[in-house]
């Protein structure tokens, strides 16, 4: 029988792939994925590492530039360099032109005026006004008290009208226009040496110069009522003489 040329000759079909499981490409996508995302986390830390230590190193540059400049007044905003400026800032809390607008100020140049007028007053006192002012109150008898312990502790027996003598003589030698308390801060703490050369060994000179000034005091009255021309100037001066020597004589021995 003839072969019929038309007829297909069938050829052996080709083996099929086989679909993967669905499980499986779930979990490699996944694993690349994972993947991906600690690659981008390990991006991300490597770049904010990079930007802190930039912004670090912007900070100091920006420090140090902050740190040379002067300083700058809270009020007016302006930058000082002056050494009163820098001071008032300091101070005040704001330049020295801001600060002498304010009552503050006048209020304390008010009473650096009156503290110098006081202690111009003190320095000007006699001896027996500067040793009233010195030890006149309870807080004075204390200081007075000090140093009549410390005097006693040298060795030393002397009475409290001297010491309270020395000490005031010394004190008006070496009065620098200190306050009070100050002063009895000083006084308290003076060289035991220093004071004892200053203390009187006996009252015989300082009654001999009162009553020499108490004689002319008495003598003026009579020569002012009988008008004698300028013989009252005359005896007030040798007066006043007399009383200027009066420290003199007690602030040595």
């Amino acid at each position: 029988m003839a072969e019929n040329p038309h007829e297909e000759v069938p050829t052996p079909s080709e083996p099929l792939e086989e679909p993967r499981p669905p499980q499986e490409m779930s979990e490699k996508e996944a694993e690349d994925a994972s993947r991906r995302m600690a690659a981008k986390m390990r991006a991300e830390e490597s770049f904010n590492t990079e930007v802190t230590a930039f912004r670090a190193t912007q900070e100091k540059i920006m420090q140090s530039a902050e740190d040379r400049l002067p300083p700058s007044c809270p009020s007016c905003q302006s930058y000082v360099r002056a050494d009163r400026d820098q001071m008032s800032i300091q101070k005040n809390a704001e330049c020295y032109t801001c600060f002498t607008k304010t009552e503050t100020h006048k209020t304390e140049v008010a009473k650096d005026t009156l503290r110098a007028e006081e202690t111009n007053r003190i320095g000007s006192l006699d001896l027996s006004d500067y040793e009233e002012w010195l030890f006149g109150d309870e807080i004075g008898q204390i200081s007075l008290a000090r140093l009549m312990t410390k005097v006693k502790r040298e060795g030393y027996n002397y009475k409290p009208w001297q010491i309270s003598i020395g000490a005031t003589a010394w004190s008006m030698e070496n009065y620098h226009n200190t306050e009070l308390v100050e002063t009895r801060h000083i006084v308290e703490r003076m060289p035991i040496k220093e004071l004892i050369d200053h203390i009187p060994e006996s009252t015989q000179d300082i009654i001999h110069v009162i009553n020499s000034v108490k004689r002319a005091e008495e003598s003026i009255a009579p020569v002012e009522s009988s008008g004698m021309g300028n013989k009252p100037l005359l005896i007030l001066v040798g007066v006043s003489g007399v009383a200027a020597l009066l420290p003199i004589l007690l602030s040595r021995r």
